[in-house]
């Protein structure tokens, strides 16, 4: 059988295919073959995803993953990119016909929607792609949310039958990696969380830079250049614990926990999708929009500080210079602050 984990994404997926890569030997002992993961962030699955694609120097992944089916040592194959939750009519086909007679079983979890849009968010400013504030972005990532029409296409080329949705929300104890284990039929050893949320400052902080950088001309710093950046930040809302921030304004988080709540019904109506927990009501208005002008003032003086005074940072001068560029331009009332003070190991 093929176990298929589509996403969603920002719903589990990186949980799942670390979990996956750290469990590769025991799984081909228990019959579970799972393909070679590939070099760049889409899962196991991508080559299998560009061969739906057609993507040129793919043509040999449907094939593949059907040799991998045909062979009778493995009880099962499993694949997993969230990528392939949006996948077209026509390339749903394509694997349809290339699996031939093997059954399948889909596997998609679903984050609430207004969680689910917080993290893509942060996602996008995280990999340099997002330099527009939340607003923005929810005025087009907004309609992107609701799942409907994209389960369907799964649904009218296998059956609803086929599919096994779950609610991040409503997985029972052992979370995630417990159901896994449920999908899989055997235990697997987890690993550290490499995957958590970051503190809207964080965010903020990297869309800013990415807009500065846009703004000169220049190409956004790549994230493993700004770990002397990442570790000011970290230590500074450690050392003052600011409170987290709303993203949506009331409106939105409404209007969005409705649409999930819908979705999650009609899907309980069509699979054996359990009902989400109810959401914690939510009564407060958003008090500011998330951006680096609302981070409090001692953070702000922390983090210019520190920037300033940081060895590792002096050693990346081009970055060195946007990073303090982008605070002065921000936070002017910091522009006194650090450099005559002794430099920190950071």
């Amino acid at each position: 059988m093929l176990l298929f984990h589509i996403g969603r994404g920002k719903a589990g997926s990186s949980t799942i295919q670390n979990t996956i890569d750290l469990n590769r030997e025991a799984l081909r002992a228990q019959g579970i073959a799972v393909p070679s993961r590939a070099s760049d962030h889409r899962g196991h699955a991508v080559d299998v995803a560009f061969g739906m694609q057609q993507v040129e120097g793919h043509d040999d992944a449907l094939p593949g993953l059907r040799a991998l089916l045909d062979d009778p040592a493995n009880r099962h194959v499993f694949v997993s990119s969230e990528y392939l939750f949006t996948a077209t009519r026509p390339e749903i086909e394509r694997l349809r016909q290339a699996i031939g007679p093997h059954d399948l079983r889909i596997v998609a979890y679903l984050r609430a929607y207004p969680d689910w849009l917080r993290s893509l968010y942060a996602q996008g400013i995280k990999r340099g792609r997002r330099a527009s504030d939340f607003d923005a972005f929810f005025e087009t990532a907004g309609k992107r949310a609701p799942c409907r029409a994209l389960l369907s296409r799964w649904a009218d080329a296998f059956g609803w039958e086929r599919l096994r949705v779950r609610h991040l929300a409503g997985l029972h104890s052992g979370g995630l990696v417990a159901d896994l284990e449920a999908v899989l039929g055997c235990p697997l050893a987890t690993g550290p969380d490499q995957n958590a949320s970051p503190h809207w400052i964080e965010t903020e902080f990297l869309r800013a830079l990415h807009g500065r950088a846009a703004s000169t001309g220049e190409t956004a710093p790549p994230r493993a250049a700004l770990a002397a950046v990442l570790t000011v930040l970290r230590e500074a809302i450690e050392l003052h614990a600011p409170d987290d921030a709303e993203y949506l304004t009331l409106a939105q988080h409404r209007s969005h926990e409705d649409a999930y709540l819908a979705d999650a019904a009609w899907l309980a109506q069509r699979t054996d999708a359990p009902l989400p927990p109810p959401m914690p009501e939510r009564t407060r208005e958003r008090p500011f929009l998330p951006e680096l002008t609302a981070v409090p003032a001692e953070v702000r003086e922390t983090i210019a500080r520190r920037l300033r005074r940081s060895v590792r940072l002096k050693e990346q001068p081009e970055l060195r210079t946007l990073v303090l560029d982008m605070v002065a331009d921000h936070w002017p009332q910091t522009a006194d602050l650090g450099d005559e003070a002794a430099t920190l190991r950071t």
